[in-house]
């Protein structure tokens, strides 16, 4: 269906089409596309077609679609490192002030590993585990607001959601568990190795 939809398209508009005779060119174009559904990328090409004189190229159609092309891996480290700077210049007690500060895509996360006053109980021994997961909820979420309406994507961000919780959950026990690890607002515990992330105690 996919190297079908391509191989009509290059009959109807010719000039500078690729040969999608040829498997490797379809190969290519369907690992640049493959993951987005049918009539989205449809619909997409079909507005190419009718606004460029020649055939589209997948720069073209990455626009029409709505796809930026940068790294969804860097954006989510971004986001994380938003996050963090975020639990330390505001704390558990001004979260509206942070929820000002972040964007959409990060407070999302917030909201996804548990929710902010959570995320400010986070301590240096639990920061990468829990920071791993916030960044691959993030690359979710963006990957799933540039696809929306791909089935493979809602189910990697619904795992994603998922594993986060539980990271932080399991987390949130071990500091019950060990109060100690803690921070406490009289300095109890030891602060060269579990510092909590948040100064807003």
């Amino acid at each position: 269906m996919f190297a079908a939809l391509l191989q009509a398209a290059s009959m109807i508009q010719p000039y500078r089409a690729p040969d999608f005779a040829n498997d490797i060119v379809c190969t290519y174009w369907f690992k640049e596309f493959g993951s987005i559904d049918f009539a989205i990328f449809r619909a997409a090409m079909d507005r190419c077609m009718q606004t460029l004189s020649f055939f589209p190229s997948i720069v073209d159609v990455r626009k029409e679609l709505g796809v930026h092309d940068k790294d969804p891996d860097l954006e989510a480290r971004q986001i994380v490192a938003a996050i963090i700077s975020a639990i330390r210049n505001y704390g558990w007690n001004r979260e509206l002030e942070a929820k000002r500060n972040l964007d959409v895509v990060a407070w999302k996360v917030v909201m996804g590993v548990g929710g902010w006053a959570l995320l400010c109980d986070m301590t240096t021994d639990n920061a990468g585990s829990i920071s791993a997961q916030m960044r691959e909820l993030a690359r979710s979420f963006l990957i799933a607001n540039r696809f929306p309406h791909n089935d493979q994507n809602k189910a990697a961000l619904q795992s994603a959601a998922r594993q986060a919780i539980d990271i932080v959950t399991h987390a949130t026990r071990d500091l019950d568990a060990n109060p100690l690890k803690k921070l406490s607002p009289k300095g109890v515990g030891d602060p060269a190795r579990h510092t909590r992330l948040s100064r807003g105690i």
